[in-house]
């Protein structure tokens, strides 16, 4: 899995990312459990850096801070928390 982008990466940017992460592709398999500190909320996210995969940034939406329904990141989390989540597919189509 790899972050959505636009346009999305060449064969040899893709190489270039998994290098810079170590070649370990199972790092961001979706489903994967990881940790995740946050360094900034908005209602509608949460923005977040990946210690275990290298200081990756990371985004969690509004949409899945919660299985019952859309919530405001601010009245779950806050600067300086660290949260537990499984990586999701970036950029699916809905």
């Amino acid at each position: 899995m790899l972050p959505a982008s636009d346009p999305p990466l060449t064969t040899q940017e893709e190489e270039v990312f998994w290098m810079l992460l170590g070649g370990d592709r199972d790092a961001l398999k979706q489903g994967r459990m990881v940790e995740a500190r946050v360094r900034g909320v908005m209602g509608s996210a949460a923005f977040c850096v990946l210690p275990d995969v290298h200081g990756l940034d990371a985004v969690v939406s509004a949409d899945d801070m919660s299985s019952s329904g859309t919530v405001d990141c601010r009245d779950r989390v806050k600067v300086g928390d660290v949260i537990k989540g499984r990586c999701v597919l970036c950029g699916s189509p809905a």
